[in-house]
């Protein structure tokens, strides 16, 4: 690609606390990228440790930095870096993370090729000491929106955003939503605009126990349930406390097995209708995450033994999974059987 740009058509956006361990690391995976058109904008996030002495180190122009007087947190001093930059695009990226050297270029052209897609990601590896699992997301825009309802559906510092869709909807980081603002976000340009990912591991996400979402595990799931919890009112919905437990536990905790599997149908069954009602998603998408939904509880509640295959069998959300939903019955059905062994 040629990359010899009078003006850059990237901004790469890092935010940094306190990143000194793994930043030379992040840092140089973004400087040799193949795409060379970007700016580098490194927002320093009141820093006590030797992150700011690191990141002057680097002579390359293609570097700016910001530094934040105080600790402002993640969502604030991302949207310092939205509102600091005046490309095509934004890229993001954590001071923790490795993107891999092509990972912008086919970004870049991805976007120039569809036009109409707002947000793009890319599959990611797992990095925690020698070993690594690719996380293979959802790849297109229909099942990604509906899938939303459920899971974020895109790696965060895998992201490439179009600056317009975020300038001509005045969208911006929720600072109300202190872990899971990137899924908010996702959420809001899916209203404007269509997500997608691209089916290629392009970002090693590093995994330790600074991780913000490690730190903050129980802000983050508080987070992620507010921003499920105003998806279903959009569809119509008015879930009660029960029903965001059920929405987001994969496993009862308490009550019996059997009645956490057909209240979960029946919620998942209400899904449905109120999207039969509104239009929001795509019905066959939408079809295809409440089966993955059912699958996996079910298929999560073995111990309850052959009631739960039974259920999961003979419910019509079972016929929501095509050809492939005869291969998950025999292994949920022979984990139902090991269970009770």
């Amino acid at each position: 690609m040629n990359t010899f740009l009078k003006k850059p058509l990237v901004s790469v956006i890092m935010p940094v606390y306190n990143g000194e361990k793994y930043l030379k690391e992040a840092i140089e995976s973004i400087l040799c990228q193949t795409f060379s058109g970007f700016i580098f904008l490194i927002i320093d996030d009141g820093s006590t440790d030797n992150s700011v002495d690191i990141i002057r180190t680097y002579s390359d122009t293609r570097i700016i930095l910001l530094r934040n007087e105080k600790n402002l947190g993640i969502s604030a001093t991302l949207n310092k870096g939205l509102d600091n930059t005046n490309t095509t695009y934004i890229a993001r990226m954590d001071c923790d993370d490795i993107s891999l050297p092509t990972r912008l270029e086919e970004q870049v052209q991805f976007m120039e090729a569809h036009r109409n897609i707002g947000a793009c990601g890319t599959w990611i590896q797992t990095i925690r000491d020698n070993s690594g699992y690719t996380h293979k997301y959802l790849t297109n825009p229909e099942d990604i929106k509906a899938s939303l309802l459920f899971n974020t559906s895109l790696a965060h510092p895998s992201v490439m955003i179009r600056k317009s869709v975020l300038v001509e909807n005045n969208l911006h980081y929720n600072t109300n939503i202190l872990i899971s603002n990137d899924y908010a976000l996702w959420v809001e340009i899916s209203q404007y605009s269509k997500l997608a990912n691209l089916p290629k591991m392009l970002l090693r996400y590093r995994i330790h126990t600074e991780n913000v979402s490690h730190v903050y595990a129980q802000v983050q799931k508080d987070g992620a349930s507010l921003v499920r919890q105003q998806q279903l009112e959009k569809l119509g919905l008015n879930p009660s406390e029960e029903d965001m437990y059920i929405h987001n536990s994969f496993a009862p905790k308490k009550q019996n097995i059997t009645d956490f599997i057909g209240k979960e149908e029946s919620w998942l069954t209400k899904i449905i209708d109120a999207n039969a009602q509104t239009q929001m998603y795509s019905s066959a998408s939408l079809s295809k995450i409440i089966y993955t939904r059912w699958r996996t509880v079910c298929g999560s509640n073995t111990k309850g033994g052959f009631s739960v295959w039974r259920k999961y069998h003979t419910s019509l959300l079972f016929k929501l999974g095509g050809t492939e939903r005869y291969f998950d019955s025999v292994k949920i059905f022979i984990k139902c059987l090991i269970r009770r062994q």
